[in-house]
């Protein structure tokens, strides 16, 4: 690379040229393939699962995909581009609630019986499936970082929800979403709302307003 003097051979110019044309080409390609901001959705149409599960507003324009499993899941993903909503419904996730409750009236602290003085209330089931949720999330999202959990409002029954960010793909950078539980009659509703971060404030309202419509459906 060097001659005898200490000066660069002719080869080490072309190397180095070589090397600075690649680096832009691939900053070229990466600006080129980087997906364009998202754009807040400007109608929503009524949805409603296969087995009438549960009901929602869908934003219009978005690609959707319903998915069942029996008469054990009903699901389906809004998607567009790298932003999603994918709402379940499943039997499983009820049962976890059951077992969450039954598990919750028998353990009170230090051994006290819920209901009795002095003793604290039971952890409400949604906060378990809640948190049994998300540490499957976990696993999957790579710094998978939620907020503390808050109620929420909801027709279908008790819910909790939490913000979370994570580690995305190279093209999406850092992702920001909602997490939300719901236990009611027989199904936990299970909603995960997602979007690259820098289009957050864009997309939020949107999936507030799917994630407020949600409610059982038609009977």
């Amino acid at each position: 690379m060097f001659d005898e003097d200490g000066r660069p051979k002719g080869g080490f110019f072309v190397t180095l040229g070589v090397l600075v044309v690649a680096a832009l080409v691939a900053i070229f390609v990466f600006q080129a393939s980087k997906p364009e901001p998202l754009k807040a959705p400007t109608a929503f149409a009524p949805f409603v699962a296969s087995d009438k599960s549960f009901a929602c507003e869908s934003p219009v324009g978005w690609k959707s995909a319903s998915a069942a499993e029996h008469a054990v899941t009903q699901g389906v993903l809004f998607k567009n581009g790298s932003a999603k909503i994918d709402i379940t419904a499943d039997l499983a996730g009820s049962l976890m609630g059951d077992i969450a409750a039954a598990g919750n009236n028998m353990a009170g602290m230090g051994g006290m019986v819920p209901g009795m003085p002095g003793a604290p209330p039971p952890k409400p089931p949604v906060e378990t499936v809640h948190e049994m949720a998300q540490r499957s999330m976990a696993k999957n999202l790579a710094e998978f970082e939620p907020t503390p959990m808050k109620p929420l409002q909801s027709s279908i029954g008790e819910a909790r929800y939490s913000e979370y960010t994570a580690k995305g793909g190279l093209l999406e950078g850092k992702i920001r979403g909602y997490h939300i539980t719901i236990l009611g009659g027989e199904r936990r509703v299970n909603v995960i709302c997602q979007c690259p971060e820098r289009d957050w404030k864009t997309l939020k309202p949107a999936f507030s307003r799917v994630v407020q419509s949600l409610r059982a459906g038609p009977g």
